[in-house]
């Protein structure tokens, strides 16, 4: 049971944020820092023991690569996966609604561009990794349109 899982597997995972406006128009997205800005992610990053869950972990990468705080976060689905050079992990999406997109700042922690994006180009953004599929397989979820 991947919930099971979760709970007693903290370490080794990643939590993911979709943060859009609250008309759900655009999206938040950071560069990935070596590709110059022609690539992005959505926000996140791994799970420190400090953050004692995954939530915790998704304010917290959230804040240090967006300048932005989510009042409130929800999940969206979790998925354990295992890659050639990466060992089995979990990784949990969570989605959050941002009052004011107006960013701060235009660089994350790691240096990577934050930018926001109307959700109507995602068809024409290079997203890397499993972003793209992650976002859709959220976007079809029944709890993508809940509102707080």
């Amino acid at each position: 049971d991947i919930h099971q899982y979760l709970l007693e597997n903290p370490e080794g995972g990643a939590a993911l944020v979709i943060a859009t406006d609250q008309a759900d128009t655009e999206i938040i997205l950071v560069g990935h820092k070596k590709s110059c800005g022609n690539s992005w992610n959505l926000p996140g990053g791994k799970y420190k023991q400090k953050d004692q869950n995954r939530l915790n972990t998704a304010h917290r990468e959230f804040f240090e690569e967006t300048g932005l705080r989510a009042n409130f976060l929800w999940p969206c689905y979790s998925f354990v996966w295992s890659g050639e050079r990466t060992p089995l992990h979990a990784k949990s999406v969570y989605r959050a609604h941002v009052e004011n997109l107006h960013l701060h700042k235009k660089f994350g922690d790691n240096g990577a561009p934050v930018r926001v994006f109307r959700l109507s180009e995602l068809g024409k953004i290079s997203l890397l990794f499993h972003h793209r599929k992650i976002l859709t397989r959220a976007r079809a979820l029944p709890t993508w349109n809940r509102k707080e």
